[in-house]
């Protein structure tokens, strides 16, 4: 069984528009907003400021989440190139040096996506949607690989039953799939049709011929090229 996953969720003041009973974002073209707290969880959070707002002891009051929704106006009118945020290891003290080769790796692709020719393309929602598209279709066709392999190893297992009922009819092996005599004989024979020469030998097809006639009829099991000669009297 596979470990829970398990979920942080947060409490989050959000400027939401009071034309919806289920919270959704102010769209700021008129006055019909009010800030709530939704539950969100720690996922849907993509950076932290720096920046800290003060809060009143409750939340609750709905002129105390007014007062705290202009607080946050006031911040970003200070900051107009963006909100300073939050560096893990200056401001968080954080030590591990695994971390900060992560942070810095996460940097220089945030780099590279703002230098990208497709961050600039007017049509760049487009491209992500699409390339989310391929992603779960790509995911799709993992699953259904998946899927036939095992629809796969369910049939060869169908035709494995198949094959030892087969042995034990013949005598190869017993009820309990142990081989027998024949079985073993089989085993030893590494060229041509196994069961059917075992079945010859036991069947005393060889007891009255030759050498000569035993290797005629063995080299009918063993392939070559094909060539016309001459049939002796006595193989006739």
């Amino acid at each position: 069984t596979s470990i829970p996953e398990t979920i942080y969720i947060v409490e989050v003041l959000l400027r939401c528009s009071t034309d919806s009973a289920v919270p959704k974002p102010a769209t700021g073209h008129n006055n019909r907003e009010e800030m709530r707290i939704i539950p969100s969880s720690l996922n849907s959070l993509h950076k932290l400021s720096s920046v800290r707002v003060y809060l009143p002891k409750d939340l609750r009051p709905s002129d105390s989440r007014f007062m705290v929704g202009k607080s946050i106006d006031e911040v970003i009118k200070r900051f107009p190139d963006g909100l300073p945020l939050l560096d893990p290891v200056a401001d968080m003290n954080i030590k591990d040096e695994e971390f900060k080769k992560i942070v810095k790796k996460i940097e220089a692709l945030e780099k590279r996506l703002v230098t990208s020719v497709a961050h600039k393309n007017p049509n760049l929602e487009q491209l992500n949607s699409l390339c989310q598209k391929k992603i779960e279709l790509s995911s799709a066709v993992r699953e259904s690989k998946r899927e036939l392999k095992k629809a796969q190893t369910i049939m060869q297992m169908d035709e494995l039953k198949c094959r030892k009922r087969v042995l034990r009819r013949l005598g190869y092996a017993n009820s309990s799939d142990v081989i027998e005599l024949k079985g073993r004989v089989a085993c030893e024979i590494d060229c041509g049709e196994e069961l059917l020469l075992t079945e010859m030998i036991f069947n005393g097809a060889f007891n009255d011929l030759s050498v000569e006639q035993c290797v005629a009829l063995l080299s009918c099991f063993v392939f070559q090229e094909k060539v016309i000669l001459p049939i002796r009297s006595q193989l006739c």
